[in-house]
């Protein structure tokens, strides 16, 4: 049995101790949405981000369907953790639940976690409305540095799509080296380096001062010249131009006409 003054000095907290634990005030909070059929799954995936990262708030629902109702009834938490780790059928079937929702709720930003990791797949992902792709080979750390990535407005791609485009996009390299060695304008230079860093067209046309209906016209030009068929490809064929040299990203583009 503990004395009085041993239970005393070890219910003292040591104030370095104390500030070791502290959340940083400069850090913000991320509110998630975790969505998930498996109560069990759920909860040790929650926790587990939890007692990684104190600065994650996660909230649990059992469907995208449950999520949609608690998020009609005025709530802004908008980041979205979906657990999609079922069969290939089901997974397909996922998607245009995750397309309609996307559609219906804009506002709404979704990550997937999944089993899956073939190109076709983890790019229809993206097509649906998906900002976000986490296979479960990755570690809970780079889960993390995912979800807080989309969470500021950028979109992760993880390693192996880009190992899969790699193989893809050789022919479409190989069709581009015959361009000049600044095959771009300057304006569309600056929406590469806004596309090579995952920002959304809106932060994008806000940046730059232009209209986003002009953004989109510079990205469908690029992907053109690129004969690329998404902006991960785009991203993925522009390092592969830099790396050669044939690409000058440090070109001082004007950020204020809207041309």
């Amino acid at each position: 049995m503990l004395s009085l003054e041993t239970r005393d000095r070890e219910a003292k907290i040591d104030p370095d101790e104390e500030r070791a634990y502290s959340i940083p005030s400069s850090v913000r909070p991320i509110r998630l949405n975790v969505v998930d059929d498996r109560p069990l799954i759920r909860s040790c995936f929650g926790n587990s981000l939890i007692e990684a990262d104190p600065c994650i708030e996660v909230s649990y629902f059992d469907s995208l369907e449950a999520l949609v109702a608690s998020h009609d009834d005025g709530s802004n938490d908008r980041l979205v953790l979906y657990c999609d780790t079922g069969t290939r059928s089901q997974v397909e079937k996922n998607l245009e639940s995750i397309k309609t929702l996307t559609a219906q709720n804009p506002d709404l930003v979704l990550i997937l976690l999944s089993e899956i990791e073939e190109l076709e797949d983890m790019t229809q992902a993206f097509k649906c409305g998906v900002r976000g792709y986490i296979p479960t080979s990755a570690s809970l750390d780079i889960a993390i540095q995912a979800i807080r990535l989309v969470d500021r407005g950028g979109i992760y791609v993880p390693h192996s799509i880009l190992s899969h485009i790699g193989q893809s996009g050789k022919r479409a390299t190989q069709n581009s080296q015959a361009a000049p060695a600044d095959p771009f304008t300057n304006r569309q230079l600056s929406v590469i380096n806004a596309l090579r860093k995952g920002k959304p067209n809106k932060i994008i046309a806000y940046e730059l001062n232009m209209c986003e209906s002009t953004v989109k016209v510079h990205i469908r030009n690029i992907m053109k010249r690129l004969n690329a068929k998404n902006r991960t490809e785009v991203a993925y064929l522009l390092n592969e131009m830099e790396a050669e040299g044939r690409l000058n990203t440090d070109k001082n583009a004007p950020n204020s006409d809207l041309h």
